[in-house]
């Protein structure tokens, strides 16, 4: 019905305001100014955003990051922790110490 009248609805379960407040904040935030022409949503991912993030914080540890420390970080799950560091790897962003997956050392290329 609140569809149907052009409106837009944003859905957080508990556990996500609970969880991980930042992203619940971000969101509204992104989606806010991409209606507004503010950030167009093709020229910044979040992705990107949470990469420039990841780096950061691994230049603030000056050790190689863990993904568990990653994925506490900017709150993050598992899933999408280890999909970020495996692009970043990619894009030769991060370098891995130990070469699996589950126990990875990431640390800056």
């Amino acid at each position: 019905m609140v569809a149907s009248d052009g409106w837009q609805v944003l859905r957080f379960s508990y556990d996500d305001v609970k969880d991980k407040p930042r992203m619940c904040i971000q969101m509204p935030q992104q989606f806010i100014g991409a209606r507004m022409g503010l950030v167009k949503v093709d020229e910044v991912s979040v992705d990107k955003i949470l990469e420039a993030k990841i780096l950061k914080y691994a230049r603030q540890l000056g050790r190689p990051v863990r993904p568990i420390d990653v994925e506490r970080y900017p709150q993050i799950g598992e899933k999408r922790t280890k999909a970020i560091l495996l692009r970043m790897l990619a894009n030769q962003k991060l370098s891995n110490t130990l070469g699996f997956l589950d126990r990875l050392l990431w640390q800056l290329s």
